[in-house]
């Protein structure tokens, strides 16, 4: 919940900022904070000083930065591929994005095994440190920034709602991915805990 509810709440305000700033700076600053996150879970679980509340607060504020990071990510893609070839970069990014989380787990289960659990979490701070350094030599094509007021951003994100609605392709996309992923995300979340507990 702590993971995915600041998704909720601020993707309608991260996509609104997103048109307002510059996207690669936010990206940058986006994965820095994620790269410290990550670090600072590390770091508590290996000194034993790790607590639920601790954990809570790490995994809430990463769920902001990714609110954040998110619609300018998908952003980026569009900005860095002709638009010819938008449709393969999109679809490239998604593949990339799920394989991401089908391998890191299965990875992060032998690390686990083999090495114990603050290793895991060292070895997904240094993956962030790959992003960072491809972020900074990423160089996208200069675009003029919005110039709409920020008294407007209520507005705007009225209007996004709006064309979502009405739309007969995103609107119900999106309907489909909020039902599963309040009926479905919490299964896979919780299987870790069926596997250790009732099936022993």
């Amino acid at each position: 919940f702590a993971d995915f509810a600041p998704i909720v709440v601020f993707s309608p305000l991260a996509g609104v900022i997103a048109d307002r700033l510059d996207r690669l700076t936010v990206a940058r600053l986006a994965v820095a904070f994620s790269t410290v996150l990550a670090l600072a879970l590390a770091v508590l679980t290996a000194s034993g000083r790790i607590t639920i509340e601790a954990l809570f607060v790490l995994v809430l504020v990463q769920g902001v930065v990714q609110a954040l990071y998110q619609p300018v990510r998908q952003a980026i893609v569009a900005n860095t591929a002709a638009r010819a070839d938008l449709a393969a970069a999109i679809s490239l990014n998604a593949a990339l994005w799920h394989s991401a989380r089908f391998i890191g787990p299965a990875l992060a289960g032998v690390i686990i095994v083999t090495w114990g659990i603050w290793p895991a979490f060292a070895v997904n701070a240094v993956s962030y440190l790959s992003f960072a350094v491809a972020l900074i030599y990423l160089r996208l094509p200069r675009r003029k920034a919005a110039r709409r007021p920020w008294s407007a951003v209520p507005r705007d994100i009225a209007d996004g709602w709006r064309y979502v609605i009405g739309h007969p392709g995103i609107g119900p996309i999106l309907m489909i991915v909020a039902i599963t992923s309040v009926a479905g995300r919490p299964v896979a979340e919780l299987l870790p805990g069926f596997a250790a507990v009732v099936f022993e």
